[in-house]
């Protein structure tokens, strides 16, 4: 996972995930850890994975008189570094702006063999794409609530690929919280759960994550839903939708 700093005594830990974490951050990384330690109890904390090692790598610091934020260089460097763990999956619940730089580098990530889980972003249907959601090697998340109907302020266009629980999803360590990237992770476990999925070329693993979603909204696969809700893959005992 690339995200905020990350609590050493949270849930996943104690959950039994063996964790691997690394700062990448120029001058330190963010003290609220809040966001990360949130993602990462959504991956691996307990009643999530089991026996998971989960790699962490911290890119959101804090910024002089603006909000913690993250660099494209912490990202790819991040990103090397992951590579290097041979990581095959990594969630990414960070929404930003196009750039070229971090373009050329998940895309050199995916064609090694990354698949990249992202946040589709929290900036309403009328806004434009957030990457690295967007990046057409991306697989980008959008979240609903409990009714299956789409977050308020989720985005909308050809670009969302799939659904997952985002809408007042408790979280030991944050309580009840809402947004794509506390459903992003929901995406990211299934796929890691997987054994199917384990070295496939991350075009195939996309196909077959989308090809077992649920569907919601319109017939097919739509701007709001992409091509609907993931679901648990086949191997995970009492195998059901996400959201179940």
């Amino acid at each position: 996972m690339i995200d905020t700093a990350l609590d050493p005594a949270a849930p996943p830990a104690s959950a039994g995930a063996a964790i691997s974490t690394r700062d990448f951050t120029e001058a330190g990384a963010s003290g609220d850890s809040a966001h990360g330690t949130a993602v990462a109890e959504l991956i691996a904390g307990p009643g999530r994975l089991s026996g998971a090692r989960l790699y962490h790598a911290a890119v959101v610091g804090d910024v002089e008189a603006a909000d913690p934020a993250a660099g494209v260089d912490d990202i790819l460097r991040a990103v090397g570094w992951l590579a290097d763990q041979g990581v095959g999956v990594v969630n990414v619940s960070l929404a930003g702006p196009y750039n070229k730089i971090l373009d050329r580098g998940l895309a050199a990530a995916a064609e090694r063999g990354m698949v990249v889980v992202a946040a589709a972003g929290n900036f309403g249907d009328a806004a434009p794409p957030r990457y690295p959601a967007a990046f057409d090697y991306a697989i980008a998340v959008t979240a609903v609530d409990a009714a299956l109907e789409p977050y308020d302020r989720a985005p909308r266009g050809e670009h969302i690929d799939i659904a997952a629980p985002g809408v007042d999803v408790f979280v030991p360590a944050g309580g009840y919280m809402t947004g794509t990237s506390v459903a992003a992770p929901f995406v990211t476990a299934a796929i890691a759960a997987d054994p199917a999925s384990a070295g496939r070329d991350p075009a195939d693993v996309r196909r077959q994550l989308l090809a077992a979603a649920r569907d919601l909204g319109p017939t097919g696969r739509d701007t709001t839903f992409g091509a609907g809700l993931a679901t648990a893959p086949p191997s995970c005992p009492g195998a059901s939708p996400a959201s179940g």
